[in-house]
């Protein structure tokens, strides 16, 4: 169930993309990615303690350009607390 929702995700990420901007978003993927696998990153964008925008900023400000796309992918995931399909992305 997981991965056909992030199968969802992924799909309209890359829809009418250009090969560049693929690349370019697959280097932001891999950037956010890595940071959920540190104990304390994950922590902090799951504590209810932390606002939604702090949580968006902090995982936009892993990677050099967040494009429109990605931020805003980023604010609903944050904002449905559905953070866990942002891994399956990954693997998508």
């Amino acid at each position: 169930m997981n991965d056909l929702v992030a199968k969802r995700y992924v799909k309209a990420l890359v829809e009418g993309r250009e090969v560049k901007a693929l690349t370019a978003l697959g280097k932001n993927l891999n950037e956010i990615s890595t940071a959920f696998t540190d104990e304390k990153f994950n922590s902090i964008v799951s504590s209810p303690e932390v606002s939604d925008n702090q949580k968006v900023e902090l995982i936009t400000s892993l990677v050099k350009k967040a494009d429109a796309s990605l931020t805003i992918l980023l604010n609903y995931l944050v904002r449905k607390e559905d953070l866990i399909y942002y891994q399956l992305l990954q693997k998508n």
